[in-house]
């Protein structure tokens, strides 16, 4: 609940939280964990969606091009989910996490 919460209001980074909560508390391997991520995500921010076009925030521009992007790159990420070891997916996600948090403490 307080992952939705988290993803409703800032969104960055909420997909390692959820990850974490659903891989490492729920023990959901990383394909389905990913998967049940997803579909948590699609459901809170259709609803903060709801809220942005209510008040007329939406950029759709540059957001249509971020939509297209985020979706080319998750069928990218999904074949290599699926056909990847999971332990080298588990230091992926991990080496991944540790570049964003870097990121985030930088920028």
């Amino acid at each position: 609940m307080l992952a939705g919460f988290y993803g409703g209001f800032v969104q960055a980074g909420v997909g390692f939280v959820l990850l974490a909560a659903l891989c490492g508390t729920l023990h959901y391997d990383l394909v389905r964990g990913n998967a049940l991520k997803l579909a948590c995500t699609l459901a809170f921010t259709s609803l903060s969606l709801l809220v942005f076009i209510a008040d007329d925030l939406i950029r759709w521009a540059p957001g249509l091009i971020l939509a297209i992007g985020t979706m080319v790159g998750a069928r990218i990420a999904v074949r290599f989910a699926i056909s990847a070891n999971p332990k080298l997916l588990k230091l992926f996600l991990f080496v991944m996490t540790l570049v964003g948090c870097l990121a985030a403490y930088l920028f």
